[in-house]
């Protein structure tokens, strides 16, 4: 799967040798390249991005600030300074990487890829039956249909995806994963919570039963969670 890729930096020259890193990297597709971050943030409301390779010291908007208005926290950042003081204000903003300049394509490389293995979360059509995903656990890609999964669990910056048979722990956010899974089929029933619906066995004191697991419903999930369950 093609990893789309905006840059952000304000220094022609690093903003070039950016571009060829990206260019000659071929999981990765190059989207666009902004000086002016507020431009960025303009394409990133209606652009779907996966990875943003953004520096820090820039005019009108630092790169961490930058982070801070960004609406959405599914796609990965790179951050890409001179200067390595930032690192651990950058690691607070929980940044998938950070790259110091001059930056060699070999350091450009070894970060991407280690994102880019991160992202093993993928949904495809089965021939128009039912879908399936494929998981990466250690050194193993599986595969299993989404009729199996039971629930998915967030649990900081992870989600724990769980099944009959095992558990499988995806670096990825649970809004991300919603958005990856069928509405019709699955139900965001909690913050840190989204079940199969018709997994579920049975509902008491706004509280889920399902395969053995309690699961609450949230305040501000309950009326759409009802609204959702095929009542008689």
């Amino acid at each position: 799967m093609m990893m789309k890729v905006i840059i952000i930096d304000d220094d022609e020259l690093s903003g070039k040798l950016m571009q060829q890193f990206v260019v000659q990297t071929g999981f990765m597709d190059l989207l666009g390249t902004f000086t002016n971050p507020v431009s960025a943030l303009s394409f990133l409301s209606s652009n779907k991005t996966d990875l943003i390779l953004l520096d820090i010291e820039m005019p009108e908007m630092n790169g961490l600030e930058f982070i801070n208005a960004l609406k959405s926290d599914e796609q990965q950042i790179i951050l890409v300074t001179s200067h390595r003081e930032f690192a651990l204000e950058a690691y607070e903003k929980n940044v998938a990487g950070y790259l110091v300049k001059p930056v060699t394509y070999a350091r450009f490389f070894k970060t991407v890829s280690a994102i880019s293995e991160r992202v093993n979360f993928h949904l495809k059509d089965n021939n128009g039956t039912d879908d399936f995903v494929f998981v990466k656990k250690d050194n193993r890609i599986i595969q299993i249909r989404k009729s199996e999964i039971l629930w998915v669990e967030a649990l900081g910056d992870y989600a724990v995806l769980n099944t009959e048979r095992e558990k499988f722990v995806l670096h990825s956010t649970l809004k991300s994963i919603a958005g990856k899974l069928s509405k019709q089929d699955y139900i965001r029933v909690h913050r840190s919570f989204i079940v199969r619906m018709d997994k579920i066995e049975k509902i008491e004191d706004n509280m889920i039963f399902c395969s053995n697991k309690t699961i609450p419903i949230g305040k501000s999930y309950h009326e759409d969670v009802f609204r959702k369950l095929k009542m008689f």
